[in-house]
């Protein structure tokens, strides 16, 4: 057993990557938790109200500790049409300072780290009190487009939901990775059906460990997989009655 987000998880199974070398690892998902969501979030006096407006914007989207950052924004502005050349991208170290670039002004959009879609992350709440802020939808039918990037690979669709920050009044679609608690594939099927029915029904104290242990929930352990199900996990989702035809399929693709 192990625990990853969706993107280790899927350059793992897919055998890409850091795993060019070494190959495929013999992976299967167990259960899904909360969601880490990336958004491009801007100053709303700043006029970026869709991706294809960054041009001759400066941007706060390059962090060494979180490459992905840069490879999404840039996979933005190509869908969207917005040359390199027409963007500042500005480095920062962390979050804060992403959040400080946006207050003084000295950025007028950052690609950042949002956390959960639901509630986002207390220093980006914090901003959107004091400062008025939006976040950019990224367009539902410019989600396959943007994943055809292998970089980023693990990544799936995310809404981040009305309310997750002032000034957020609709749902905004945008990108987010998953944690995943995952199983070597060669785990019996038995030993992996009775992790995941205890787990469940043992929810309510795993809720009590930790907030963040709230976004664990059955419904959410089947949302947008990016790698394939272990056997023993699929067992007992149809035994919950959520393993039904569409999810049936989903698995089949995932395993080609």
């Amino acid at each position: 057993f192990g625990f990853c987000c969706s993107g280790f998880g899927s350059v793992g199974f897919r055998g890409i990557g850091s795993f060019e070398k070494e190959g495929k690892a013999p992976v299967r998902l167990i259960l899904q938790g909360g969601l880490a969501a990336r958004a491009l979030v801007a100053r709303a006096d700043r006029g970026i109200s869709t991706p294809g407006d960054l041009s001759g914007k400066k941007v706060q989207g390059r962090r060494r500790a979180l490459a992905d950052l840069e490879v999404v924004l840039k996979q933005l502005m190509k869908v969207y049409g917005v040359p390199e050349s027409a963007v500042t991208i500005y480095a920062h170290s962390d979050t804060n300072e992403q959040v400080e670039a946006l207050r003084l002004g000295t950025a007028d959009a950052a690609l950042m780290p949002f956390g959960s879609p639901k509630t986002s992350s207390p220093p980006i709440r914090r901003l959107a009190e004091t400062v008025p802020l939006v976040v950019v939808d990224f367009g539902r039918d410019k989600i396959p487009a943007i994943l055809e990037n292998p970089d980023l690979a693990g990544y799936a669709a995310a809404t981040i939901q009305k309310g997750a920050i002032k000034g957020v009044d609709k749902n905004v679609t945008s990108l987010a990775l998953g944690e995943y608690v995952v199983g070597r594939a060669d785990l019996a099927e038995d030993v992996v059906y009775q992790f995941t029915k205890s787990f469940f029904t043992n929810l309510k104290d795993f809720h009590a460990v930790h907030a963040s242990a709230k976004e664990y929930d059955l419904a959410g352990s089947l949302e947008e997989p990016t790698i394939p199900y272990h056997p023993g996990a699929v067992r007992y989702y149809k035994e919950t009655g959520r393993w039904d035809g569409k999810m049936a399929s989903l698995q089949s693709k995932l395993l080609k």
